[in-house]
């Protein structure tokens, strides 16, 4: 059976995922929908990050600047969103009901509460809900994650996680600089490696934040530190204040310190306490790509979603705003 597939949101990533979804065995793009109807048509669309789809045929997609008009016409089995984190709930709930899967880009929503209220959606309608936390999905990361659970290089002992870029002036409606709308760095950048400390170590026991009010009059500045009982100290750290767009991670272990993102060459790298230093070269690939594949399978029946199932990525949304309590408190915080 083909899946009929749509995107709603059709900026840098919502081209991504319409990009991917053409791509895929199984799968037929069939619509476009985006309120600025001048997008569908347009070419290249500047972001801060090279996802490898910048460019689309759209001749073959039905266009709609209304998404519940969409739904009404066309037989859909998957949405992807792609649109501002205020309409991540509304939109989300509204697929599902109209009996469609939902692949929605992170954060999950701009409060736990929408959160609730999707998984709510997601069961009542008997419909899968992804959250597009792609760092679950990228190859250095994962490469990580397996020294971590393996045990490779013994213990972790400490893990700092950073993710620094400038204010992202370049969104439709400059929506991402309205805390409001967006959450601030804190929830839609620094998110991402608050998401993945979870995936790959779990809650920790307690943590501390500090944080800064920016431009979008949210938290656009966050230091961040977690702390696991008998585990390791792990360091998060997020900026909009920085010049240029730059991610890192640092593992202490036992046996070996592993790092990647670092400039001049920001491969991946193990560099054991011998001072033997070993360069891991990815294989290639988009973990944009690689996430939908995954919520295709899922929606078609190959797999239980595992990786990145909605109840885990609403748990990091929680973690956030658990730091942000922890930030305007200024105390440590012990996690429910």
């Amino acid at each position: 059976m083909t899946l009929k597939a749509a995107v709603v949101g059709f900026g840098g990533l919502g081209r991504t995922h319409a990009q991917t979804l053409s791509k895929l065995d199984g799968v037929e793009l069939v619509a476009l929908c985006d309120k600025h109807a001048e997008r569908i048509k347009s070419g290249d669309l500047a972001i801060n990050i090279d996802t490898g789809a910048k460019t689309l045929d759209a001749s073959k997609c039905r266009a709609y600047t209304d998404m519940k008009e969409m739904l009404r016409r066309e037989k859909l089995d998957i949405v992807a969103l792609a649109v501002p984190t205020d309409l991540h709930a509304p939109l989300a709930i509204a697929a599902m009901k109209a009996g469609c899967h939902v692949f929605c880009e992170k954060p999950m929503a701009l409060s736990t509460r929408q959160c609730d209220s999707m998984l709510a959606a997601s069961r009542a309608a008997g419909r899968q809900l992804m959250i597009g936390q792609c760092l679950r999905f990228w190859w250095e990361y994962d490469a990580l994650l397996k020294m971590i659970r393996s045990g490779t290089h013994g213990k972790l002992i400490s893990l700092s996680l950073e993710r620094l870029g400038n204010y992202p002036d370049w969104t439709a409606d400059n929506w991402m600089l309205d805390s409001k709308r967006s959450g601030g760095a804190i929830l839609d950048l620094h998110l991402h490696d608050v998401d993945w400390a979870l995936y790959a170590l779990g809650k920790p026991t307690r943590l501390f934040s500090s944080a800064r009010i920016g431009r979008t009059g949210g938290y656009d500045e966050v230091a961040a530190v977690w702390e696991y009982d008998g585990g390791p100290m792990v360091a998060i750290r997020g900026s909009w204040l920085h010049t240029s767009f730059l991610m890192t991670f640092r593992a202490i272990f036992e046996n070996a310190v592993v790092e990647y993102g670092f400039p001049p060459d920001p491969a991946l790298r193990v560099i054991r306490r011998s001072g033997q230093t070993e360069k891991m070269t990815s294989p290639g690939g988009s973990a944009y790509f690689d996430e939908m594949k995954y919520f295709v399978e899922c929606v078609a029946g190959a797999r239980e979603n595992s990786v990145c199932p909605p109840e885990s990525t609403r748990e990091s949304v929680n973690l956030v705003m658990l730091e942000i309590k922890s930030a305007s408190k200024g105390r440590p915080l012990t996690p429910a």
